[in-house]
């Protein structure tokens, strides 16, 4: 496939690692959807173990106390933080293995993968086990 675009748009959270280096593809596309039903599944945005709290946890004013150290193990980070260390040290998100169903599990592993050549196409993700009972 010949890489496409040239304008980098999108929420940096779900931004495929390999727009770092203008290489992307519509293999970015499956990272995102991968990222997508990983939100759908947990109710939790990807890497929302890394970031930052919303300031209306850390404001004084609406009766929290304002924090200033990082909780352990990981330092919370801004999104373009974690889109760094997801490009370019190979972050993923957390997947609750033991939440979810195997099946759901391995669409996850078949979307999020950092090398756009081991992710599935959306024609072999038509024709994963998660959807097997799906009309369409």
């Amino acid at each position: 496939e010949a890489a496409l675009g040239g304008t980098l748009a999108g929420t940096l959270l779900y931004m495929p690692p390999e727009c770092a280096t203008s290489q992307w593809t519509q293999m970015g596309d499956i990272w995102s959807l991968g990222l997508t039903f990983l939100f759908m599944v947990t109710a939790k945005t990807p890497f929302h173990e890394y970031l930052q709290r919303p300031s209306s946890e850390l404001s004084p004013r609406h009766g929290h106390e304002l924090h200033t150290s990082f909780d352990p193990p990981t330092h919370q980070l801004s999104p373009i933080n974690i889109y760094w260390k997801c490009a370019i040290q190979k972050l993923i998100p957390t997947i609750p293995t033991s939440e979810l169903k195997e099946d759901v599990l391995a669409l996850l592993h078949d979307c999020i993968q950092h090398d756009p050549n081991k992710r599935w196409t959306a024609t072999e993700l038509k024709t994963h086990r998660v959807f097997r009972n799906v009309n369409t």
